[in-house]
C-alpha cells in the first residue's frame, strides 16, 4: 500500500487495509537525502536512529513537552546568561533567574524508532521499519507511518514477505438469507437516496421490495458501493429477478451471469438482449413476472 503525502492524522483506513497482518513500512530515498538522514556506511544491514528532519524525527529523538490537561499555571525559573558594559567601558558578565507564569508541561518520552537500510540499488537505497505487529497501541503505528513519510516522502506498507498489502477488492453486492433484509431494515439503508421521494413513491418501491420478497427466493442480493438502490431475488432454478429504487427502471430477469450484466448500462443490456425479460412496472406486472417464473423453473 502506497502512501505519498506530507503526514497522515487518521489511520483508520490503513489499519482496516492491513488487517491482522504483521507488517513493514518501507520507504526509496536517493543517495544525497539517505546521507542526510543518517546513514553513513551505506551497507545493507545499517541501523540508525534518524537524525532530525522535521517535528516528527525530533520528537521521535528528543521527547516534546505538551500542555498538560486539565491546564494549570505553575511558576517556571530559567537562569539565564547575561553579557553587558557599564558607564565606564566595564564589560560583565554572569548569569540571572529569569522567574515567569506559564501553562504546566508534560514531558513525552521520545520513542527512539530506528530504520535498517535493506536494499541497495545503484544510487537509490530502501530502508524500512522494525517489524510493526498489527495490534501495536494506534499511536506507535500512526508515528512510524509519519516518520518514514517525513523521511522519504512516499512509503510502502508491505507484509513479512516485502508484498506490498493492497486494499481487497470491495464487493458490490450483499447477499442475505431470506427475511434477514425486511423492509424496515432495507428502507432504513436507502432513505438518503429516496429521501427527496413522495408518499406514493415510497409505497411503490416498498411493493416492488415486498414482492420479490414474497417469491421464496433462496437469497436477496442488495446492492452496496456503485450498486447501492438495487436489490435481486435468487431463486432455485437459476433466476435472477432485479429490480431498483429508481423511479422509470424496469426489472429485468437474468441468469447466472448476473454479476457481470448488472455492471452494464441499460442501453447496453436492452441492446444486445443480455437479459432474459425485462417488464417494465405498467399494469400487471406482477403476473407476468409470476408467469415468466412458472415457465422456467
Amino acid at each position: 500500500m502506497k502512501i505519498k503525502k506530507k503526514r497522515v492524522n487518521n489511520i483508520k483506513n490503513i489499519l482496516d487495509i492491513i488487517g491482522e497482518k504483521n507488517f513493514y513500512i518501507t520507504s526509496i530515498i536517493d543517495e544525497k537525502n539517505i546521507k542526510s538522514i543518517g546513514f553513513t556506511n551505506l551497507i545493507v544491514g545499517e541501523e540508525i536512529l534518524p537524525s532530525i528532519q522535521g517535528p516528527i524525527s525530533k520528537f521521535n529523538r528528543n521527547g516534546k513537552e505538551v500542555i498538560h490537561e486539565p491546564k494549570v499555571r505553575e511558576i517556571v525559573k530559567h537562569t539565564m546568561p547575561y553579557n553587558n558594559i557599564d558607564w565606564h567601558g566595564t564589560p560583565h558578565s554572569g548569569h540571572y533567574v529569569r522567574t515567569f507564569n506559564r501553562w504546566k508541561r508534560d514531558f513525552i518520552e521520545p520513542l527512539n524508532e530506528k530504520i535498517l537500510l535493506k536494499e541497495s540499488n545503484n544510487n537509490t537505497f530502501t530502508v524500512s521499519t522494525r517489524l510493526i505487529l498489527f495490534n501495536e497501541p494506534t499511536e506507535v503505528i500512526k508515528h512510524l507511518i509519519n516518520l518514514m513519510l517525513e523521511l522519504g516522502k512516499e512509503i510502502d506498507i508491505v507484509d513479512e514477505n516485502s508484498n506490498s498489502i493492497l486494499p481487497s477488492k470491495r464487493v458490490p453486492w450483499k447477499i442475505l438469507p431470506p427475511g434477514e433484509m425486511p423492509w424496515e431494515k432495507y428502507y432504513n439503508s436507502i432513505q438518503e437516496k429516496v429521501k427527496n421521494y413522495d408518499k406514493n413513491e415510497i409505497v411503490s418501491i416498498k411493493d416492488r421490495y415486498e414482492f420479490l420478497q414474497s417469491l421464496n427466493p433462496k437469497s436477496i442480493i442488495c446492492g452496496d458501493g456503485g450498486f447501492d438502490g438495487y436489490f435481486i431475488a435468487e431463486l432455485d432454478c437459476n433466476l435472477y429477478i432485479c429490480d431498483s429504487i429508481f423511479l422509470g427502471n424496469a426489472i429485468y430477469i437474468l441468469n447466472d451471469n448476473w454479476q457481470d450484466i448488472s455492471k452494464l448500462t441499460k442501453k447496453e443490456i436492452i441492446s444486445n438482449n443480455f437479459a432474459k425479460q425485462r417488464i417494465v412496472h405498467i399494469g400487471d406486472w406482477k403476473t407476468k413476472v409470476l408467469n415468466l417464473i412458472n415457465s422456467s423453473c
